[in-house]
């Protein structure tokens, strides 16, 4: 039996950390204590482990393995009590398997030495679902380190052996075994310098101009390029750096230019497609942890045939690794523990026979031809491709190449004409003549042949037999036997007697047959087909029409877990074409005659194929006449929530009112309210006790008898006006001079104000009126306007006392009544 142990590093938000939490899928001490580490009993599904390798026809990549099971964040909490705060998206994940047959250790734990031996599963996590104290996790390998790219070398550009100015930013080349006729790149034109390849390269066998083989052998190979530039090299020869993948030419290049390259030899000159892959990573930096080098020694064991290739596009290396062993008939991919492999798809011995007319278990109720994939087993193919392909006009020739198709006799060909005949070879007019009926043949010196016929010697099958040796014999080899043609110790002429003889008695016997046969057939077949296979066929099409029936209703939905109704599928169930809705709704109620009560709760959402979306949600508390309760509407562009009540509290935690809908006054009453900004159109208050207010303020004060000193007629304290940008007011004051009391009455208004460092006066007026004889009774409506600018606090008071009017006027006490004070801010 195994026992899973798993680690986990989510990311720890608050430091950017990844903390290292292990779980285990059992509570044993033998394997809670594993190599030393402290693994807590928190798996509670074990890790299902799964890969795709081959899907029947090299169309598909191997898709990255992947993990899935399930930890208990609520058992993780006793190791760490901050893991439900983790990022888990991304988190590295190293499962191990623990066998427990192992022997155990003195500390009394299984005894697996280097844990990493244990490890069968190595990525990160893809996707996780966390319910209640459980996280669904689901990780997949990591195939990020051979997502690297291949060509890592660009020229710069900068001259020399970097190239021109042309060249900056083009990716270096590299050449794998041996390549024929491969175009270099120009890399210094003054010194006809060119290269194949950015790395050692084992050699170049030929050179070309214009498809041909123009300037012999090389004259040797310098080791640098500094040596190879400064070389002299006579025109018409070329000399090689094999260590920098370059060659020289000695005089200025007419045409195109290729060479016969063997490539890449950083450590030795590999051929195969395992090795070849295996140099690839190791130069570009892939750990050798990360390779399975045993399976790519077993494919170059399995196919141990050459190949080469020049790579000049950017690549992956994962890429490139599913391309070269593609056609080797395996799969390149990442394991489970995230290394690089290459598998050959095997194919096993048949497990059972399938009978098409029904005579073998188990039955076959209907078969039908299809298309299927092509024996992959039982190909083999090889090429050598050349990796320059010339167009006629690049050919070094003394005319035009121009491919004239299939020979025509009645057609005129000249110099440089190309035609192929119908036994595939292909020929090349040489002649200066111009002619016509001069058929190509090997004895005609008009033509010169380019390719020869296609022979069936030259077709073999994948066992290495050709086309030719499977030829039928000749025609009439086997027709009529001469006599005395022993035939199983009998001469040919008794055997032929005795066929006469019994041919009649066979004849009848095979009528009998086929009349018992058609019995028999009539008897147990239906239609032509026998009868267990159509009572099968019956069973088999009721369990289809059952099956469409079970599916139907599960596009409906299903019942609920009490039996008592059925759930609708939102997203099958349609009240519109393509308009998806869910509702829900409860509620109770209870009646004694005509008196009900009931509460009722609707849920509503419509989804529309067309964009058109609402959601609903109704609430209604019912009793007698009177209803209270809400609406929600949201339809994806306008929100609102309209309410329905006679009374409403908000209540503080001491349980008295911080505001409500009072329905006797019909008003709403608040208490202790702050508010930032207030627009209103008229204010009727009593006192307003405010740090800042907006707008309009104004406050009614007692009536003052103003009779012997100075009184205060009202007092305003720490009253902010506006803000730092604004802080302009204006105070008005009015109020009503009653001097029924004497004849002569008039007052001296004092306004003071506080901006901080005490009162200040800012205003002293007199008003009123004298009368110098007679008894009249009056009253005086009194006041003033006065601006204020501030830009914080200030207090206001406002005094009056008893003035003698010049001119014979006394000063006599009278009333202040009505007395009203108004600040408008914002005056200008």
């Amino acid at each position: 039996m195994l026992h899973i142990l798993a680690e986990l590093a989510p990311l720890k938000i608050s430091d950017g950390s990844r903390p290292v939490l292990r779980a285990a899928s059992a509570q044993d001490r033998r394997l809670n204590g594993v190599a030393g580490g402290r693994w807590w009993p928190a798996i509670s599904k074990r890790p299902s482990l799964a890969i795709q390798l081959f899907d029947g026809d090299f169309s598909e990549d191997v898709a990255p393995g992947s993990a899935s099971f399930v930890i208990r964040l609520d058992a993780l909490q006793n190791m760490d009590g901050s893991v439900r705060s983790y990022r888990w998206a991304g988190a590295p994940v190293t499962l191990y398997a623990i066998d427990t047959a192992s022997s155990l250790n003195a500390a009394g734990s299984y005894d697996v030495g280097d844990i990493a031996g244990a490890r069968i599963f190595k990525g990160r996590v893809q996707s996780f679902t966390g319910e209640g104290g459980g996280l669904s996790v689901t990780a997949e390998v990591d195939v990020e380190p051979f997502n690297i790219d291949v060509l890592a070398q660009e020229y710069t550009g900068t001259g020399d052996d970097e190239g021109g100015a042309d060249l900056k930013g083009r990716l270096k080349p590299w050449i794998f075994g041996r390549a024929l006729n491969v175009e270099p790149v120009l890399i210094n034109g003054v010194e006809n310098v060119v290269q194949f390849s950015a790395y050692p390269i084992q050699g170049i066998s030929a050179l070309y101009e214009r498809g041909a083989a123009s300037f012999g052998s090389s004259i040797g190979n310098y080791a640098t390029y500094e040596e190879l530039v400064a070389a002299t090299i006579p025109a018409g020869r070329w000399a090689t750096c094999h260590a920098r993948g370059m060659a020289r030419l000695g005089a200025p290049p007419f045409g195109v230019i290729t060479g016969d390259v063997d490539g890449d030899n950083g450590g030795g000159f590999l051929r195969k497609t395992g090795a070849i892959i295996q140099r690839i990573a190791a130069v570009r930096g892939v750990s050798s942890g990360l390779i399975d080098a045993a399976s790519f020694a077993a494919l170059d064991l399995a196919v141990p045939y050459p190949i080469n290739i020049v790579i000049t596009e950017q690549t992956s290396l994962l890429e490139l690794a599913r391309r070269l062993a593609r056609p080797c008939n395996a799969q390149a991919g990442v394991d489970f523990t995230g290394r690089l492999f290459a598998v050959r798809p095997t194919i096993g011995s048949p497990a059972l026979t399938l009978h098409a007319q029904g005579r073998r278990l188990p039955p076959v109720r209907r078969c039908s031809e299809a298309d299927v994939s092509p024996p992959y087993k039982r190909i083999m193919f090889g090429a050598n491709r050349s990796w320059r392909v010339h167009t006629f006009d690049e050919i070094a020739f003394d005319a035009a190449l121009i491919d004239r198709g299939a020979y025509d006799p009645a057609e005129t060909y000249r110099r440089g004409n190309i035609v192929s005949l119908p036994n595939g070879s292909r020929w090349l007019y040489a002649s200066d003549t111009p002619k016509a009926g001069s058929a190509p043949s090997l004895a005609n010196s008009d033509w010169q042949l380019m390719s020869g016929p296609i022979t069936a010697g030259d077709i073999n099958y994948g066992t290495g037999e050709s086309l030719e040796s499977l030829k039928p014999a000749e025609p009439g080899a086997t027709n009529g036997t001469p006599a005395g043609t022993n035939i199983l110790g009998r001469p040919v002429e008794e055997v032929i007697f005795d066929l006469d003889l019994n041919g009649m008695n066979w004849h009848d016997l095979v009528i009998l047959t086929d009349t018992r046969n058609a019995v028999m057939m009539a008897r147990t077949t239906l239609e032509g087909q026998a009868i267990g296979t159509v009572v099968s066929s019956f069973k088999a099409e009721q369990t289809e029409n059952n099956q469409a029936v079970a599916e139907t209703f599960s596009l409906l939905g299903a019942k609920s877990g009490d039996g008592e109704s059925w759930n609708w599928n939102i997203n099958s169930v349609m009240v519109a074409p393509g308009v998806s809705m869910s509702q829900y709704m409860r509620g109770v109620s209870a009646s004694i005659g005509d008196v009900e009560a009931s509460v009722t709760d609707l849920r509503t959402v419509v989804v529309g194929a067309n964009g058109d979306i609402t959601a609903k949600a109704v609430l209604a508390l019912k009793a007698g006449n009177k209803i209270v309760g809400f609406v929600f509407t949201n339809n994806g562009e306008l929100s609102s929530a309209d309410f329905e009540f006679d009374a409403v509290r908000f209540l503080k935690p001491n349980g008295s009112l911080m505001w409500g809908y009072d329905p006797g006054r019909a008003k709403v009453i608040m208490e202790d309210v702050i508010v930032n900004t207030l627009e209103a159109r008229s204010v009727k208050t009593e006192s307003i006790d405010a740090n800042s207010v907006t707008g309009l303020w104004s406050a009614s004060y007692p009536d003052v008898l103003v009779s012997g000193g100075e009184v205060t007629l009202a007092e305003i304290v720490n009253y902010v006006v506006g803000d730092d940008t604004d802080g302009k007011a204006l105070l008005e004051l009015q109020f009503t001079q009653d001097g029924t009391l004497n004849i002569d009455t008039a007052m001296r208004l004092r306004c003071y104000m506080n901006f901080g460092s005490g009162y200040q006066l800012v205003r002293d007026v007199p008003q009123g009126i004298g009368v110098s004889s007679g008894n009249a009774r009056w009253i005086l409506n009194s006041g003033f306007k006065l601006p204020i600018i501030a830009n914080g606090p200030v207090s206001i008071k406002i005094t009056a006392t008893p003035y003698a009017i010049p001119g014979g006027g006394t000063s006599s006490s009278s009333y202040a009544r009505n007395i009203l004070v108004m600040i408008f801010e914002g005056y200008r």
